[in-house]
């Protein structure tokens, strides 16, 4: 497996779905936001999993500006006015949303199943906001206290 191909931390879902097979039907903002969530906690330490997520926290804040200024669908899908379950996608994307969400094993889980709800793009993308402030918050919450002291003054 490359480095640069099929990186480990995009590999490593327990569904052996790889990231960038959900990534490329959403919109390049929520694209970017599951890969961050995926990623998270994968690259070995705390520090990495909070960037991640703040990362994945910046991208779904972008994508409500978008909405709010472009409006449009979460998906690249030219049809896609409908949520994911509603069989806009080609066979084999719903089937790696779907074998995702049977595994229940972590935050990309939780990603994709608030993503499949999209029937209002706006009140989406603000539960997957308000879901990331709080994985913020728990990620946080495991960080050295030097490192907690640091993002309090940034």
């Amino acid at each position: 497996m490359s480095n640069v191909n099929h990186p480990k931390h995009y590999n490593s879902h327990p569904s052996g779905v790889e990231a960038i097979d959900l990534c490329e039907v959403l919109s390049f903002n929520l694209g970017n936001a599951l890969k961050y969530v995926w990623r998270a906690g994968s690259k070995g330490n705390e520090y990495t999993e909070h960037e991640d997520l703040c990362k994945a926290l910046w991208y779904a804040r972008r994508e409500l500006d978008r909405l709010g200024t472009k409006g449009g669908t979460l998906y690249t899908h030219p049809d896609s006015k409908v949520s994911m379950g509603a069989g806009v996608f080609s066979h084999r994307e719903s089937e790696a949303f779907n074998k995702v969400l049977e595994t229940r094993e972590n935050r990309a889980v939780e990603v994709v199943a608030i993503l499949r709800q999209g029937q209002d793009p706006q009140g989406t993308v603000w539960k997957l906001v308000k879901f990331l402030e709080i994985e913020i918050q728990k990620a946080e919450s495991a960080l050295p206290k030097e490192s907690k002291q640091k993002s309090e003054r940034s």
